[in-house]
C-alpha cells in the first residue's frame, strides 16, 4: 500500500463517519481492511474497504470492491479537497496578531496541517468516483451540508460541497448496495453516536468561551493523557462545568440534552481538523501493516 498514507487514521475517519450516518458494519472495527482501488478484488468478506483515489479507481474497481465486501458491507474512498491541500503548502502555519483573511488561512492551515490528508480531487472527478459506482450497484450516502441553506438533492453534488466547498483534507464517500441506502442517498446523523466511541484533543487544542459546556469538555481533553470515551468526557465536563459555576456564583443548566449539544460541537471541530475522533479503541494498530 502506499506509505505515504496514513491508512489507520484513514479507516478511524471512515469507520466514525459511518457510525455518524448509521450505516456502520455489524462487525466493527473487525471487519475493516485498506486496499489500493488494484487490489480491490482481494478483499473477500469485509464488512468494510477503505480505499483511496487513484487512476485506476473505475467501474470495475467499484465492481470488485461489492463482489468482495459483505451484503451489509460499506466501501468507503477516501479523498481531500485540492483547493484546500494546495492552500496547506501555500499559507504559512502562524499569522501572529494578523487578523485580516490571511490570518484566518493561516490559523485553519495551523489546525489542518496535523489531520490525516488523502489524494486531491476537485469537483468533476468527485463526480466520476460517484458515477464509476453508481455504474457497479453501489450508492453514495451523504447528508446535508453544513452551512448551506439550499441543500442538493443529488448526493454527489452534496458531496461536492461538503469536500470542496468546507475544504476537506481527507473525507470519506461512503457507498452501499442499492438495496441498503436511503432514499436518495441521504443519510440523517445523529451526533449523539460520537459518544459511543472515543474523543482525543490534538497537540493544540482550540478553546471555547466560558463558561459552557464545550470549553469545560476541552479542558478535560487538554487535561488528559490519551483519548476519552466519549461518555466519560461527557461527565468530566459536566462536572467542570458545573464547579466553574459553582466558583462564580453562577447556574450551570445540565439537561438531558447536553450529549446532542457537546456532540455537535464536537463533530464541528472535527470537521475542523482541531480533534480526532474514534469509533474503535484507538489503543492497537486498526489496519494491519
Amino acid at each position: 500500500m502506499n506509505a505515504s498514507l496514513d491508512w489507520d487514521a484513514l479507516a478511524h475517519r471512515a469507520l466514525v463517519t459511518a457510525a455518524l450516518y448509521g450505516i456502520g458494519p455489524k462487525a466493527g472495527a473487525e471487519g475493516v481492511v485498506c486496499s489500493l482501488p488494484s487490489a480491490l478484488g482481494g478483499t473477500h468478506g469485509s464488512g468494510m474497504i477503505v480505499t483511496v483515489d487513484a487512476p485506476e479507481l473505475g467501474a470495475k474497481s467499484f465492481a470488485a470492491a461489492r463482489d468482495a465486501m459483505t451484503s451489509e458491507g460499506v466501501l468507503a474512498v477516501v479523498v481531500g479537497s485540492r483547493a484546500a491541500l494546495g492552500l496547506l503548502t501555500l499559507v504559512p502555519g502562524s499569522a501572529g496578531a494578523r487578523t485580516d483573511a490571511f490570518a484566518r488561512a493561516a490559523r485553519w492551515a495551523e489546525i489542518a496541517a496535523r489531520a490525516p490528508r488523502a489524494p486531491a480531487v476537485g469537483p468533476s472527478r468527485l463526480r466520476e468516483i460517484v458515477a464509476a459506482a453508481s455504474n457497479a450497484g453501489l450508492v453514495l450516502v451523504e447528508p446535508d451540508v453544513p452551512h448551506v441553506r439550499a441543500q442538493p438533492k443529488d448526493a454527489a453534488e452534496r458531496a461536492v460541497l461538503a469536500t470542496i466547498l468546507l475544504g476537506a483534507t481527507a473525507r470519506p464517500l461512503l457507498f452501499v448496495r442499492e438495496g441498503r441506502a436511503p432514499k436518495g442517498g441521504l443519510a440523517r446523523i445523529r451526533d449523539e453516536r460520537l459518544l459511543d466511541g472515543w474523543i482525543e484533543g490534538r497537540s493544540r487544542v482550540p478553546t471555547a468561551p466560558p463558561p459552557s459546556l464545550l470549553g469545560a469538555a476541552l479542558e478535560a481533553l487538554a487535561a488528559a493523557d490519551g483519548p476519552m470515551p466519549g461518555k466519560d468526557l461527557l461527565r468530566e465536563a459536566r462536572a467542570r462545568w458545573t464547579e466553574g459555576a459553582r466558583t462564580a456564583g453562577t447556574r450551570a443548566p445540565t439537561s438531558a440534552s447536553d450529549g446532542a449539544i457537546l456532540a455537535k460541537e464536537l463533530r464541528r471541530l472535527w470537521l475542523d481538523g482541531a480533534i480526532e475522533l474514534y469509533a474503535a479503541a484507538p489503543g492497537a494498530p486498526l489496519v494491519a501493516p
